[in-house]
């Protein structure tokens, strides 16, 4: 059998997408997911003055008809990329239709071509909306420097986790060696964990610790990563999405890189926590 390996992939990915594995979304979790659940990633994991670009060239393209057809294959394989995507039932991130962005960089390159050539009294004014845009781009790309995983643009808002947090769009477990420095600096001799993370545990600088109940309020430390506060997966296993509700009712003392919130709750408050935990 000639290249057994894709076509075992092929199948893999067939019986996959067949079984509807849950998705999140926009705080709700639910098998299938939606059609345009790529779109809405892509627009806000995306530097936007990286789309505007794209949107630029995508315009100065289609209407430039003295440039050969095939100009325009590279938007073509991207929107049939997403089309594609909207027939699938596994969302699991933008890391699975990252074949988009080089095809979207070759459009944006034209769109920077395009304003840069523009002639007459428009040339000021194009000149200087694509070097704000490149400002932009280079803005973005060095906040997110350290944190490539956790960025989203501003339409994301401040919590992105309420859209997104699986599937490495935000919560990948990188921030466990951060919460390991934070927790030695607060000098935590015990700590209750819900993280979301594979790492094995012996082999990282952390305290004592203990691994988080579903609806089971304690009292003390407790670092909890956004991924098992928005679904209630930690140490890839699935409590139910309401299974930390009962943190609602105080505010974390830190936010330790862009995934995990660490808490510290009074002795006093757990009676009344419990009473609420579903």
């Amino acid at each position: 059998m000639p290249a057994p390996g894709l076509l075992n992939g092929i199948a893999s990915a067939w019986a996959f997408n067949k079984e509807g594995p849950p998705s999140y979304f926009m705080g709700q979790i639910k098998r299938g997911g939606w059609w345009y659940f790529f779109f809405v990633d892509l627009a806000l994991k995306s530097p936007l003055a990286f789309l505007v670009l794209g949107l630029i060239g995508l315009i100065a393209l289609v209407q430039d008809r003295a440039r050969k057809w095939t100009a325009l294959s590279p938007a073509a394989s991207m929107s049939a990329i997403l089309l594609a995507t909207t027939m699938t039932k596994v969302y699991y991130g933008v890391r699975h239709v990252i074949a988009v962005y080089p095809l979207l960089a070759i459009v944006a390159g034209y769109g920077a071509s395009y304003l840069w050539q523009v002639q007459g009294r428009r040339q000021i004014a194009a000149r200087s909306i694509l070097s704000i845009l490149l400002v932009w781009q280079i803005g973005s790309s060095l906040s997110a420097s350290g944190d490539f995983l956790a960025y989203f643009n501003v339409l994301a808002g401040k919590d992105p986790s309420k859209i997104f947090v699986a599937g490495c769009d935000l919560d990948c477990g990188q921030d466990l060696i951060r919460l390991s420095k934070e927790l030695k600096a607060r000098k935590v001799s015990h700590v209750t964990l819900a993280l979301w993370t594979s790492t094995d545990m012996s082999q990282v600088d952390l305290p004592t610790f203990q691994v988080a109940q579903a609806s089971k309020p304690v009292a003390g430390w407790f670092a909890i990563s956004l991924r098992a506060l928005r679904t209630g997966d930690l140490f890839h296993e699935s409590y139910p999405q309401n299974a930390f509700d009962w943190l609602k009712s105080y505010q974390p003392v830190q936010q330790v890189g862009s995934t995990i919130l660490l808490y510290y709750i009074p002795d006093a408050s757990i009676s009344s926590a419990r009473s609420l935990a579903p």
